[in-house]
C-alpha cells in the first residue's frame, strides 16, 4: 500500500509497497520506506525526503519503525537501520508556518491493505530533547552553558529567575550573563 504516519497532524513518514508491482516506483517507492514524503524534492537524498538506506523487509513480513521527533527535527529507524538522520520535518499544509508544537498522530493509507501492531509512544521531556539536539544536530563540540538545574556560571540580576525541569523561568529583573567570556563562537538556544 501507499501509507504513512502523520506527526503532529502533518504528513508524513512514508510507508511503501516497494515492489515494482506495487506501482509506485515513479514516486520513488523503490528507495524504501521511512522517508519524509512531503519534504522538498530538492536535495531529496540528504534532506530526509528519501531514506538514507533501503531497509524494508520483503512484502508480507513485519517491519519495525522507530521515530524520534524533537521540535522540527526527525530521526527515523526502519528495522534497526537509521533512514532519516536529524532532518527538518517540513509541515505540509502551510510551508510558510513552522511545524506545530503539538498535534495528533495519524495512521494513514491510500487504499491497499496495511496492518499495524505494537504501537507505542513515549513523550520526551525538555532535558532529554536538548541532549538529542546538542549531540546530534550540533555535534559534540558544543557544550552547554546553562546546566538546566540552577544558575551556576551566571551572574547579573538573578532576581525573578528560577530553574525547573531544564527551563529558565524569567519573570522579573534585568540581564544575566555568563561568568566566562567568549571570543569566536557558535551559539544556539530555544526560547
Amino acid at each position: 500500500a501507499d501509507s504513512g504516519i502523520y506527526l503532529r497532524g502533518s504528513p508524513q513518514i512514508q510507508i511503501w509497497d516497494t515492489t515494482e508491482a506495487g506501482g509506485k516506483w515513479k514516486l520513488e517507492a523503490n528507495k524504501g520506506s521511512g522517508g519524509l514524503y512531503n519534504n522538498p524534492k530538492e536535495n531529496a537524498d540528504t534532506n530526509g525526503k528519501n531514506p538514507l538506506v533501503y531497509a524494508d523487509k520483503p512484502l508480507g513480513e513485519w517491519n519495525a519503525l522507530r521515530i524520534r521527533h524533537v521540535g522540527d527535527r526527525m530521526w527515523v529507524w526502519l528495522n534497526g537501520q537509521l533512514v532519516v538522520d536529524n532532518a527538518v520535518f517540513h509541515p505540509f499544509f502551510d510551508k510558510s508556518k513552522p511545524m506545530p508544537a503539538t498535534g495528533p498522530i495519524h495512521l494513514q493509507t491510500h487504499g491497499g491493505e496495511i496492518r499495524w501492531r505494537n504501537v507505542f509512544i513515549r513523550e520526551i521531556g525538555a532535558e532529554e530533547a536538548n541532549i538529542y539536539l546538542r549531540s546530534d544536530e550540533f555535534g559534540s563540540e558544543y557544550e552547554p552553558i546553562f546546566n538546566g538545574r540552577n544558575l551556576d556560571g551566571w551572574m547579573g540580576d538573578l532576581k525573578g529567575k528560577a530553574v525547573s525541569d531544564g527551563i529558565l523561568h524569567w519573570t522579573d529583573g534585568d540581564n544575566i550573563y555568563t561568568n566566562q567570556e567568549f571570543a569566536d563562537f557558535a551559539f544556539r538556544f530555544e526560547f
